[in-house]
């Protein structure tokens, strides 16, 4: 009895295939008849730049609260190790480091004041790229 092969290379691809056409399916139709009014809210919901507008928005929102906290939640840890050749026989170094970051002399304050203006950046894009979607619709 002939058993086939699992590749598993063959079983991605048909996975992503059937995901591919899946996803392919789930878009959303224009609503019919179309109004002008229909439309404008159809190209605000779904039109893919200001969806991506919107998601700079949230993020940077995210950075801008985080940027409040005084002490930075970044703690880095390393490890290291290496051989080291010595002439009665050979020795293993291991080095850990641990850092945090702080913030000193007003640095935060310039860290919250450079949050805050990328966020008023990524509105005024995201103003920008709305009108000129609706100015776009309406022609």
């Amino acid at each position: 009895m002939y058993f086939p092969r699992f590749l598993p290379g063959k079983a991605a691809c048909g996975l992503c295939m059937l995901w591919v056409s899946l996803s392919a399916s789930a878009v959303t139709q224009i609503p019919q008849p179309l109004t002008l009014n229909a439309a404008l809210n159809w190209a605000s919901e779904y039109n893919p730049t200001l969806r991506s507008a919107r998601l700079r928005i949230q993020r940077l929102g995210g950075e801008a609260i985080h940027a409040d906290v005084p002490v930075p939640s970044n703690p880095r840890l390393e490890l290291e190790a290496g051989q080291r050749d010595q002439p009665n026989g050979s020795s293993t170094d291991i080095g850990i480091q641990l850092s945090q970051e702080f913030w000193i002399a007003g640095q935060g304050g310039l860290r919250e004041d450079a949050a805050t203006s990328r966020l008023g950046a990524a509105r005024a894009d995201y103003d920008f790229l709305a009108a000129t979607t609706t100015a776009r619709v309406r022609a």
